[in-house]
């Protein structure tokens, strides 16, 4: 029989002694019998303590309340009832990232029975992000197409810094922003934050525009002002127009332009020319309006002339109203009368050349010109009548009157003066303003002339 005090299972760590007796076998009786004690020695049983994982927010202290552990090994009620816990991420100026814990020195019951093994904690101590909240000013978010958006952060404010840490900037991004972006719409973008410690912050941003609107800008597309003479067409090339407000290189290349005083038949007068429809690059980032231009329709060159008349003198003439010739007349336009008079036209005016005048036309589309009037000649003939000569050769002379003092004869007949000069040449003259200065120089010359009717 074998019996020792440690064989317990309560027996702590140490040596017990082993008492033997009692031998049982066959022939035992023969024997005399000592019985010598053993030892009996109680190990150390294995514990493991494992430190927990931990997590805890940048810029937090965490503080280990010393049970942040497990433990495996123990036996007949014996605890673990604190361990000390350290880790370098604990304090709360740690940055983001993962930290090991370090457990010892374990306090409890009956633990000097044990081997312990202290094992860190398998992912450690985590420390997470915290939060930021950038809240930025209020920006436009819109733009006019041809301008740049400066996206300009200044005046921001922050929330949830810690440590020191600081926000210098904040850089906004969006593909709208430059001058040339089309009109639409545009994401805004956060380009970075600057500062000190930012990679241990979730940063949120408040007031931050999403997107960006690109409107049009204003294009003023105006007609030019034009001018032309009654009766004429006035054909547009598509190109009389200005602008103003193109940016970018866009350009207006073609405008549809139109009148109602373009055509032949536009009374003089002021008639407004529209541009529309436009052509060119660019233009659909363009919010167009149209000014229009003036086009003048200018009265058109009309001459009246009175027509040259003859009468003899001591009667009257008495004038239609239709004595006269016109030039210049379009459209149809018609001058039907005139007022036409001359001193010379009552039975008294003497034998000479006397101015016929017209005035006062009247007719259809005059208000449409610039009338020039042009006198007539009218002839107060004398009334002797002799038979006009066939030739120079036929011409008299008057006896009375020496060639010395004689040069030159003349005649008239209908449509022609004859004159023949003492050297024997002739002259023919057709034109009756011809035949009419031909008497103002019989009537008021110094010599003694005499003309044959």
């Amino acid at each position: 029989t074998l019996s020792s005090a440690g064989a317990a299972n309560t027996a702590i760590v140490g040596s017990y002694g082993i008492t033997v007796g009692s031998a049982v076998g066959t022939g035992l009786s023969n024997y005399a019998i000592t019985y010598t004690g053993g030892t009996l020695t109680v190990g150390t049983k294995a514990l493991t303590i494992t430190a927990n994982n931990e997590t805890k927010t940048y810029g937090s202290t965490l503080s280990f309340a010393g049970t942040e552990f497990t433990t495996s090994g123990l036996v007949n009620g014996d605890t673990v009832t604190s361990a000390t816990l350290a880790s370098t991420g604990a304090a709360a100026t740690a940055n983001v990232g993962t930290y090991g814990i370090t457990p010892s020195a374990a306090q409890g019951n009956g633990l000097s029975n044990y081997n312990i093994t202290y094992v860190n904690a398998s992912t450690g101590l985590t420390v997470t992000p915290a939060s930021l909240t950038i809240t930025l000013p209020s920006i436009g978010a819109s733009k006019t197409y041809g301008t740049t958006a400066a996206l300009s952060t200044a005046g921001f404010t922050t929330s949830g810094l810690v440590n020191g840490d600081t926000v210098t900037g904040v850089t906004l991004t969006s593909a709208g922003a430059a001058a040339t972006a089309s009109v639409g719409s545009y994401s805004v973008m956060v380009a970075s934050t600057q500062g000190s410690g930012l990679s241990n912050y979730t940063i949120s941003y408040s007031n931050a525009p999403s997107t960006l609107a690109v409107t049009p800008a204003s294009l003023t597309i105006k007609a030019n002002d034009a001018n032309k003479t009654y009766g004429s067409t006035l054909s547009f090339a598509g190109t009389e127009f200005t602008t103003s407000g193109l940016v970018n290189g866009d350009t207006v290349t073609s405008a549809s332009i139109t009148s109602a005083g373009a055509v032949a038949t536009a009374a003089a007068g002021s008639y407004g020319i529209t541009a529309s429809s436009v052509v060119g690059t660019g233009l659909s980032n363009y919010a167009i309006s149209y000014e229009p231009g003036t086009l003048t329709v200018e009265t058109k060159a009309l001459t009246i002339k009175a027509n040259n008349a003859t009468k003899p003198f001591n009667t009257t003439l008495t004038f239609a109203g239709n004595e006269f010739t016109s030039s210049g007349l379009v459209n149809g336009d018609s001058v039907t009368t005139a007022t036409l008079s001359s001193l010379g036209s009552v039975d008294s005016a003497a034998v000479g050349a006397y101015p016929i005048v017209v005035s006062a036309a009247k007719g259809t589309g005059l208000a449409n010109y610039a009338i020039t009037y042009e006198p007539g000649d009218l002839i107060v003939k004398d009334n002797a009548v002799i038979p006009p000569p066939a030739s120079a050769d036929e011409i008299p002379r008057n006896p009375d009157i020496g060639r010395s003092d004689h040069d030159k004869w003349c005649a008239t007949t209908d449509d022609a003066v004859i004159c023949r000069s003492t050297v024997g040449k002739q002259e023919v003259i057709s034109h009756a303003d011809n035949l009419a200065n031909m008497i103002r120089e019989l009537f008021t010359s110094s010599k003694t002339e005499r003309s044959y009717n």
